[in-house]
């Protein structure tokens, strides 16, 4: 979910004015807000926010636009830990547009990248981003198996997440973009990358985990700021002076994205706060008109992160066919 504050029925018709700063120019202009130009975007993980996306206002839009265009598309993309980053690697994948910083210094890998079409058939021309040279290799390694282009990219998803991988290559992931080894493990490497697509993208309809929600009197679904039981016991998140769930295991923070657990991510963000420079109050309360969202939200972090685990822990050994040109 993401402020209902903020949805494209609300959005002010009155023109924004703008001045762009740039070393070898600085000119303003007026531009009518566009509902389109509304984005659901994944603020960090697990955290969506409403974005204004527009190459006039929003400084380097890179190739985003290929990504996630101004209409209705349906794509995913892979996002990982930039080159350079000083946090451990890690992935992520999305079905909304990212921010640069839900990894760190992040890059993103889509499905699919879109064409302005000139044609009055359809908006966009599709293209898909791994190439049919790219699946004959993964064709000719696997003679004995059905391999789509899908399969592919959920098998890069998997790898990504690989115990093994990580551990083997951990110092050319700050140095480089990943190479993709070939593995005799296709199919299952396939396989880990659709389930793990599906925990991370579905967060907000998987079951709440089931742990102890203590409340004292009345209670109150409003957060301010999480924290931890005394002492930090991370086993104990305080959700508010009514509510403190109990008997989060501690398996759960293992699950980690741009060096901070999913769980933790969920507290620092579904906070208030107040921007010091406009006064505008950031209230994670207005996002939903359901008031047991946020509460409910921890909670099903809590089963993603155990899944996660899960399935990382159930991943085969990294056993390479082809130990030249990984591509």
């Amino acid at each position: 979910m993401v402020p209902a504050v903020m949805t494209p029925a609300l959005i002010p018709a009155l023109s924004i004015m703008f001045v762009v700063m740039e070393p070898a120019a600085i000119f303003s202009a007026m531009i009518a807000p566009s509902e389109e130009r509304i984005y659901q975007s994944l603020y960090r993980p697990y955290c969506k926010k409403w974005v204004y996306y527009d190459s006039m206002i929003n400084h380097r839009v890179y190739q985003m636009y290929k990504m996630f265009p101004p209409a209705t598309v349906n794509n995913k993309a892979i996002c990982i830990s930039g080159v350079g980053s000083n946090k451990e690697f890690s992935a992520i994948i999305t079905d909304t547009l990212p921010d640069v910083q839900l990894q760190s210094n992040g890059q993103c890998f889509a499905f699919y990248r879109y064409e302005e079409n000139d044609s009055k058939d359809t908006l966009y021309l599709t293209h898909e981003n791994i190439t049919d040279q790219t699946l004959k290799r993964f064709k000719d390694a696997f003679p004995s198996e059905k391999v789509d282009k899908e399969d592919v990219f959920y098998y890069i998803y998997g790898i990504l997440h690989s115990p093994d991988y990580k551990e083997k290559y951990q110092a050319n992931l700050q140095k480089t973009l990943p190479r993709i080894p070939l593995v005799q493990q296709f199919r299952e490497f396939s396989k880990v990358g659709r389930d793990l697509s599906h925990w991370h993208l579905k967060y907000e309809e998987v079951v709440p985990y089931s742990v102890d929600e203590v409340v004292t009197g009345t209670p109150d679904y409003r957060v301010q700021k999480m924290k931890f039981g005394q002492k930090k016991d991370k086993s104990k998140i305080i959700y508010n002076n009514t509510i403190t769930l109990e008997g989060i295991p501690e398996k759960a923070y293992e699950y980690q994205v741009n060096e901070r657990s999913a769980i933790e991510w969920i507290m620092d963000q579904y906070q208030v706060k107040t921007d010091k420079a406009s006064g505008i109050v950031q209230d994670p309360n207005e996002y939903s008109d359901d008031p047991r969202y946020i509460l409910d939200l921890l909670k099903r972090i809590i089963t993603v992160s155990l899944k996660t685990c899960e399935i990382m822990e159930s991943m085969p050994p990294l056993e390479e066919i082809d130990t030249e040109d990984k591509s």
